[in-house]
């Protein structure tokens, strides 16, 4: 597949993941409160648990900005800022693919996005790596500096975000 056709794939698959999540993200959220161990609660009270309004402020965020890479210019440029921003993305939906998986083991049950990260995301990324470095637009080099900056914007950076979101007031 082309590289054009999957950097647009890169959004339109978040945007079903996140569709997923906000679906059903109601239910986990009524459930937090007994799950989540007292230490989080008081380490990061602004983000634990989450309201509803502060995961929909942050997944509007993360389903907006990968639009905003792909409409990017230098749609020429094999190695440009475009295709690297959408890498990044898609290595954090990777790193997204393990924390629900994690997360499901750990509650022992289904959670939000859990379906469309294995049935999408996962072999989505597979793919989407794989012809980038086959075709030579990504290198493993790419790979190696994108993993821990993805790490650390799907763990600290995701609670920055929803931490932000909390201060924000809703009408």
């Amino acid at each position: 597949m082309y590289r054009r056709a999957l950097l647009w794939l890169v959004p339109f698959f978040i945007t079903i993941h996140n569709l997923e999540e906000m679906t059903f993200m109601p239910g986990l959220l009524a459930s937090l409160p007994g799950k989540i161990p007292d230490w989080a609660v008081k380490l990061l009270p602004g983000v634990f648990p989450p309201t509803y309004h502060q995961f929909l402020v942050v997944l509007l965020l993360v389903t907006v900005l990968p639009y905003a890479f792909a409409l990017l210019g230098g749609v020429r440029h094999e190695r440009g800022l475009r295709t690297f921003l959408l890498a990044g993305v898609q290595m954090v939906m990777l790193v997204n693919v393990f924390s629900h998986v994690g997360m499901m083991n750990l509650w022992n049950s289904y959670v939000p996005g859990l379906i469309t990260a294995l049935a999408f995301n996962l072999p989505f990324s597979l793919y989407f790596f794989g012809a980038g470095l086959r075709q030579g637009w990504l290198r493993w080099g790419d790979i190696a500096y994108l993993l821990p900056i993805a790490i650390a914007l799907h763990g600290p950076g995701l609670l920055g975000l929803m931490d932000l979101a909390g201060r924000l007031h809703y009408p």
